[in-house]
């Protein structure tokens, strides 16, 4: 597995990637069409699973949502519909936010812009990583949303003990993520953990 460096910035309840992510030196997503600047706005479909799913604006209310961030669909556990308005949003805004580095749109002064702003995303709200069951289910609904164009990666902002995501392999979630990647196609990007007295860590799972 490779380990890989992210440039985020996050401010207040709007999140935006960096312009080294964004350039040719990160993914280049200027050049791909990735922000929507082409005919193929929506080159992509990208997932993210958190503890809590990403508000949308314009169907969550405003006090919880951002009004650059708009995910195609919002879900909660393995429910293939879309989350109640309102529930199971981060109370902290940290899934927005996620949310917003990956797809936010450019507000009006140029500022504040996703990596990929025309992907269309698909954010999972999981109550328990700790359930590895719950959570793989969850994670395999995901990638298969009947939904166009097919989820293709998927960010997962693990708020969990180091320990709980060692790489190794052999824990039943981390055996699913491993076996997505293989059989559905799926780029997998692990950031975990949160807490300032751990060291945090960003795994990337491929094919083969």
């Amino acid at each position: 597995m490779k380990r890989v460096s992210l440039l985020l910035a996050i401010v207040a309840n709007t999140a935006f990637g960096s312009s080294f992510t964004i350039g040719p030196n990160g993914i280049d997503s200027k050049s791909t069409g990735l922000d929507g600047s082409t005919f193929f706005t929506f080159a992509v479909g990208l997932g993210m699973a958190d503890d809590y799913r990403s508000a949308k604006a314009g169907y969550d209310d405003d006090e919880f949502s951002a009004p650059n961030t708009i995910p195609y669909g919002v879900y909660y556990q393995s429910t293939g519909s879309m989350a109640v308005k309102n529930d199971w949003i981060s109370p902290d805004d940290h899934a927005t936010e996620v949310a917003g580095v990956m797809i936010g749109k450019a507000q009006p002064d140029g500022k504040y812009e996703g990596v990929a702003p025309g992907a269309r995303l698909h954010s999972v709200g999981i109550s328990d990583w700790f359930d590895d069951g719950l959570s793989a289910v969850a994670l395999n609904n995901l990638a298969r949303l009947n939904v166009t164009p097919r989820i293709i990666a998927t960010n997962l902002s693990w708020g969990v003990p180091t320990s709980f995501v060692e790489d190794d392999g052999r824990s039943h979630l981390t055996q699913f993520i491993d076996w997505s990647a293989r059989r559905q196609d799926v780029l997998y990007v692990v950031a975990a953990p949160n807490s300032i007295d751990q060291t945090p860590s960003v795994t990337v799972h491929t094919l083969g």
